[in-house]
């Protein structure tokens, strides 16, 4: 039942108008009314006043409704938006995988059994073939500072001692390596920074001989022969393959620069969270609203229920003074009090002649004695 049916039932708009209910506080009969009679005129003017409040309650929800689709569909635009670019990374990252599947293959067919020296020739190469291999991510340094004094890091200590991932010869490779110089995890210098070769992600190795080289001059010096550096080196020239329909070409630039494609899929990423908690402090915030509102209603509503029950009470009595039926109880007294007040004094009138008129006979009775 909505609040004018409510209402209505208490306060019909056609039954009774404002005006008759004001009319009926002058009325002797309804002195101990009154208070219910101006609590409906005030629940009359709620209900005025009630279809404007909820055109703005409906404009409300429009409005908060309209920023949650918004807020709603660029998350989705945004999601989809990641969806994709992570799509084509993994798609793009399978191309150069396969590119450089195409790289060693090439070495193997290259550098067979019928070349001289084949076994070093193909396996450096091979080691070729991955150090240009797809990076992924980019290094990021693992030392956490000299131990005794972590203020110091990779930037400090190794200036002097290594550049672009390849130590300097000498004394540089016995400071790197040295544990007296490493963090307090035991990570050295050499394992744990960038510029040395160290550190996690970045460029790819190769395992050549049981070492670990990071370029083609360790690929040389693993196999003992500086000729195959250049072997290492010329790795991949040309080498391509189909996937999917597309031919792709070996390249040791395009496998260097992946890295960059991962911080755009990170990016896209981030933007997808951020939309995630807008969209969840916006709802939070109307969660909120909603309950206090919902708190403040069912007060309301009991307020307003409790008022109504009294003004139906004093309403019925109402009625039956007004134009739809008559209080015969309640008139019938007052018009007897009225007779009787009438009556009294009609009593006391003629008591009073009566009176008048037997001292004016006595006197001239008394008078006619007299003469």
């Amino acid at each position: 039942m909505g609040f004018d049916e409510v209402l209505n039932m208490f306060l019909p708009k056609k039954g009774l108008t404002m005006d008759e209910i004001k009319k009926y506080l002058r009325r002797p009969q309804t002195v101990d009314s009154r208070s219910h009679l101006k609590q409906g005129v005030r629940l009359s003017n709620i209900r005025e006043n009630f279809s404007d409040n909820n055109k703005k309650f409906r404009t409300m929800h429009t409005k908060e409704e309209k920023v949650l689709t918004d807020l709603s569909d660029n998350y989705y635009k945004i999601v989809g938006d990641y969806a994709r670019a992570y799509q084509d990374y993994l798609t793009t990252h399978a191309d150069l995988s396969a590119s450089v599947d195409a790289c060693m293959k090439q070495c193997g067919e290259t550098h067979n059994t019928s070349v001289d020296n084949w076994a070093n020739k193909s396996k450096a190469c091979i080691a070729g073939c991955k150090l240009k291999g797809v990076q992924v991510l980019k290094c990021k340094n693992t030392y956490k500072g000299l131990q005794g004094d972590t203020s110091k890091k990779c930037k400090d200590l190794v200036k002097d001692h290594c550049d672009a991932g390849s130590i300097h010869p000498g004394k540089s490779r016995t400071f790197v390596t040295n544990t007296d110089n490493a963090d307090d995890y035991d990570t050295t210098l050499a394992d744990g920074c960038c510029e040395c070769g160290g550190g996690g992600g970045g460029k790819p190795t190769a395992y050549v001989n049981g070492t670990v080289a990071k370029n083609c001059g360790d690929v040389a010096t693993a196999i003992g022969d500086t000729e195959m550096k250049s072997y290492c080196n010329s790795a991949g020239n040309g080498a391509t393959v189909t996937r999917n329909g597309k031919t792709i070409t070996f390249s040791a630039s395009a496998n260097a620069n992946f890295v960059n494609e991962y911080a755009k899929v990170k990016g896209t990423n981030n933007a997808a969270m951020a939309e995630v908690d807008k969209l969840k402090k916006k709802i939070n915030v109307l969660t909120t609203t909603r309950d206090k509102l919902r708190g403040s209603i069912a007060g309301e509503e009991d307020t307003l229920d409790q008022n109504l029950k009294e003004f139906e009470e004093k309403y019925a009595k109402l009625q039956m003074y007004g134009d739809g039926g008559k209080d015969w109880t309640s008139i019938a007294q007052y018009t007897s009090s009225l007779n009787r007040r009438n009556s009294e004094e009609l009593k006391f009138y003629m008591w009073s002649v009566l009176a008048i008129v037997l001292i004016i006979t006595v006197i001239s009775n008394f008078k006619k004695k007299a003469a």
